[in-house]
């Protein structure tokens, strides 16, 4: 009497009432003679509640934060710190640009979305694919966690709205939510690109916004003239290559930059290798194509009718020899078939 059995098989008293705990615990007890869970064939539950590899001998020497080794984490900061090499310290007081990677890592959680467009040259999901990992490097490093999905095509952001910090690759000329961010229709090209954000050719921008999504949360914005410069101002921006004095917008040349920008760039975790490994030869592709796109486009009106009637005219003229050529190959053909029958 007075007692029930709990989901661990033992009786437990009934008057004192027993709530599982499985909080940041994916295998162990629940705190009430109960399970969190098992860990699959190979691995064990760590003391940290984490299925680690049998064999893997979990190392927090010296640490009291970020990754043990085995899948598990040493601990995490409390809010206003970050894990640095094992040690929690007081964010940091770098402001605008240079805080990156924060706020889209803090804490050792991730809160953001990755929008490129849906109607963008294939290297701007190349340079979604590269702030990932990066993203997700650093997320490891703070907990052990993995970053997971994060990223969104600018026609999937406009449905489902997040409400997460949001990184948006690519202009108004390719993205609808960069559009959105700088005040302009979709979709917004050349001057009026550089009426509406400042920059033009050999030129890149970075800027932070509140995203149009949850006034709480910001938006950065990275873009360029082209997709390499979008990919340079990527560069800069992860690799820590300059500085920003703390601005929350900068403008900046990548004529000198542009062939670092073809150099492969592979992830250290291997999140989007695929994405950027093919990376090189799509870029000097679309540079082509977009000096290409870029000398027609700047072509006065009358100059592209002109084109237009002489292309058209040497199509006519093209048509009319091959019917005339194909006439006098079926008149021989005759004439020879009448000769032979004569005969």
């Amino acid at each position: 009497m007075g007692k029930n059995c709990s989901t661990g098989g033992q009786c437990v008293n009934t008057s004192s009432v027993c709530t599982p705990n499985c909080a940041g615990k994916v295998c162990g007890d629940n705190g009430c003679n109960g399970s969190c869970g098992t860990c699959a064939s190979g691995k064990n539950c760590s003391s940290n509640w984490m299925c680690i590899a049998i064999g893997c001998t979990p190392n927090c020497t010296g640490k009291v934060c970020g990754s043990d080794g085995c899948n598990g984490t040493c601990g995490t900061c409390a809010v206003g710190k970050n894990c640095s090499n094992g040690a929690c310290i007081e964010e940091s007081t770098l402001t605008g640009l240079d805080a990156y990677p924060s706020p889209f890592v803090y804490a050792g959680k991730a809160d953001v979305t990755i929008i490129y467009g849906a109607d963008a040259p294939s290297i701007h999901v190349d340079v979604a694919s590269i702030f990932s990992s990066d993203l997700a490097n650093y997320l490891m490093s703070q907990s052990g966690t993995k970053l997971g999905s994060v990223a969104l095509s600018d026609t999937q952001a406009e449905v489902q709205m997040p409400t997460t910090n949001l990184i948006v690759i690519g202009g108004p000329d390719v993205n609808r939510v960069a559009a959105k961010l700088a005040g302009v229709a979709y979709p917004t090209k050349d001057a009026g690109i550089t009426t509406a954000l400042g920059y033009k050719e050999n030129e890149a921008l970075l800027k932070l916004y509140s995203s149009p999504y949850s006034a709480a949360k910001i938006a950065l914005l990275v873009t360029g003239w082209t997709g390499d410069d979008v990919k340079i101002a990527a560069k800069n921006l992860t690799g820590k290559t300059m500085s920003f004095g703390g601005k929350e917008e900068i403008i900046f040349s990548t004529g000198t930059l542009k062939q670092t920008a073809q150099e492969e760039i592979v992830p250290e975790t291997g999140v989007g290798t695929e994405e950027v490994g093919k990376e090189g030869t799509e870029l000097k592709e679309v540079e082509k194509v977009t000096v290409v796109t870029q000398i027609i486009e700047k072509m006065p009106q009358w100059v592209k009718w002109v084109g237009v009637i002489l292309i058209s005219v040497g199509i006519v003229i093209l048509v009319l020899i091959t019917v005339i050529f194909l006439r006098k190959k079926k008149e021989e053909a005759e004439e020879l078939e009448r000769a032979q029958s004569e005969e």
